[in-house]
């Protein structure tokens, strides 16, 4: 999988956003962002979308779809009977075309589980593999960055171990020198149009931004049942544009 890494870094300055509904993924088409992440549950930090989700954005979406491979919320300490759901889930990912999924696993001890990590990149491929945010908890950064890599995983979504990547630059410019163009490093957390400009000078190919707004609809409905998001159509474009400076 390594070998296609020359291809993924001509993706120069390029602006992940998620979607949670078939209306966002068509929403953002023409925002000028090159890649979705498509997960369900926002209120958890993201889980696995449906099967009909994944399905119906994989076949209407112009752009690639990154799927979140994430069973229930919580740690990412996952039990066997846990990791046969995101074996599936992988394998339906892949029958519908998507281009990638998104995942992460850890030790009880905050280390990356290379075992079971290796033998759910060798079931995506040759999908991408995009090991997510449960990096910025592993304890020792440059032994959980090296374990990814050998895994054979795309790229590295993170913070920089804080809460957001404007903090935690310095972590990722140090990750980046670590990876030496073995695997991307996508800075994520905290971007949007006023603090782009804060981590782009750093020169990462590729870039990560929830891009959705959450909204409270009149009526009973929300007053029972919550509020709900919606693409940030306008930041999405701020950044693109913020980007290609």
């Amino acid at each position: 999988m390594a070998d296609d890494f020359g291809s993924l870094q001509n993706h120069c300055r390029m602006l992940e956003v998620i979607a949670t509904q078939l209306s966002h993924v068509l929403a953002v088409q023409n925002t000028g962002a090159g890649r979705i992440e498509l997960c369900s549950a926002m209120g958890a930090d993201g889980l696995t979308p449906s099967a009909g989700l994944i399905e119906k954005a994989v076949a209407l979406s112009q752009l690639p779809i990154m799927v979140m491979i994430r069973p229930r919320e919580g740690d990412f300490v996952y039990a066997d009977s846990e990791i046969e759901v995101m074996k599936s889930d992988i394998a339906w990912a892949k029958k519908c075309g998507a281009a990638g999924v998104v995942l992460g696993v850890l030790n009880h001890d905050q280390t990356v589980d290379a075992r079971t990590l290796r033998t759910l990149v060798q079931l995506a491929y040759p999908m991408e593999v995009t090991f997510h945010r449960a990096f910025d908890v592993c304890i020792e950064p440059q032994q959980a960055l090296e374990a990814i890599i050998s895994a054979g995983c795309t790229r590295i979504l993170s913070s920089g171990q804080e809460r957001n990547c404007i903090e935690g630059k310095k972590m990722l410019m140090r990750m980046a020198e670590w990876a030496e163009d073995r695997i991307i490093i996508m800075p994520g957390a905290g971007i949007h149009p006023d603090t782009i400009s804060q981590i782009q000078d750093a020169a990462f190919p590729e870039y990560h931004m929830s891009g959705l707004l959450r909204f409270q609809p009149e009526g009973k409905q929300s007053e029972f049942f919550g509020g709900q998001y919606q693409s940030d159509l306008e930041k999405i474009k701020q950044t693109v544009a913020r980007l290609a400076h």
